[in-house]
């Protein structure tokens, strides 16, 4: 890549696999100001080999060039060769950048919620990022044609947004997100294979209204401690990314420290 008299290092990446053949995608959020523990995760995705990572939010702990400068210097050795698929926190939303994400992450139509919600196919799944800062009611009513297309396209669904409707820690933490209960509606209507969130600084899997969600916030920011409800199959408060492999209707979800040592292992049943 070259800008002006300016040359990036040479890397090597893969494109997205054929519909059908086995997909492996890495998802963790929460980095913020823990540079130490993000770079160690980062080490650690790289053995790993995903098709692509989905970072769930958070991703600087205020909207400014120098820290995002920060991230994408811990990054780079993976960016160079693993698409970056981000989902907008409330920590790139706080400081009156409103339009650094999109710049930055010009994915999503710029008409429509100022290009912070996206959705692509990437082999045989189909993501979905959404805006917890925004109006998720709204978001709602545009997810449900877009996952209604996905279903006829026959992809395996994902939807990722950084403040989810369901948390183990409500009451003591950030918790549960009310205002994603629509959102999680339409995904469990829509046999969505994993809601994917942040916010909340620990990990946890659980399932609710039928539908499985993961709490994923262990990227770097400091650490919460992890609470159960009715829905919570699997918690810790720990430091950790989650690979989840798709093959066919198949979802296999692998929790892991940065060392590698596996926290959480579950595979997702199609529905």
């Amino acid at each position: 890549v070259e800008s002006g008299a300016t040359r990036s290092d040479e890397a090597r990446f893969a494109t997205a696999p054929p519909s059908g053949r086995r997909l492996r995608f890495a998802v963790f959020g929460d980095n913020r100001s823990g540079g130490d523990v993000h770079r160690q995760l980062v080490e650690g995705l790289l053995l790993e080999a995903p098709d692509f990572v989905l970072n769930t939010g958070d991703m600087v702990g205020e909207s400014t060039g120098s820290e995002w400068q920060t991230f994408f210097d811990i990054e780079h050795p993976l960016l160079s060769t693993t698409p970056l698929l981000p989902v907008m926190g409330n920590h790139e939303n706080d400081y009156g950048e409103e339009d650094r994400f999109a710049q930055l992450f010009p994915l999503g139509d710029r008409s429509r919620f100022s290009g912070r919600v996206y959705s692509l196919d990437y082999g045989s799944a189909h993501i979905v990022a959404l805006d917890s800062n925004g109006d998720l009611d709204a978001q709602a009513r545009w997810l449900e044609g877009d996952l209604a297309e996905a279903d006829a396209r026959g992809r395996v669904s994902f939807v990722a947004l950084h403040w989810g409707p369901v948390c183990g820690c409500s009451g003591f933490q950030h918790g549960s997100n009310d205002d994603a209960t629509p959102i999680q509606r339409v995904a469990a209507r829509h046999h969505v294979a994993v809601l994917f969130s942040g916010h909340n600084h620990l990990y946890e899997r659980g399932v609710s209204q039928g539908l499985t969600y993961v709490v994923t916030g262990g990227g770097g920011a400091p650490l919460q401690a992890a609470g159960t409800i009715d829905s919570t199959q699997a918690t810790f408060a720990q430091n950790h990314y989650v690979i989840v492999d798709v093959l066919g209707t198949d979802v296999r979800l692998t929790a892991k420290t940065a060392q590698g040592s596996v926290l959480d292992d579950a595979t997702i049943e199609p529905r």
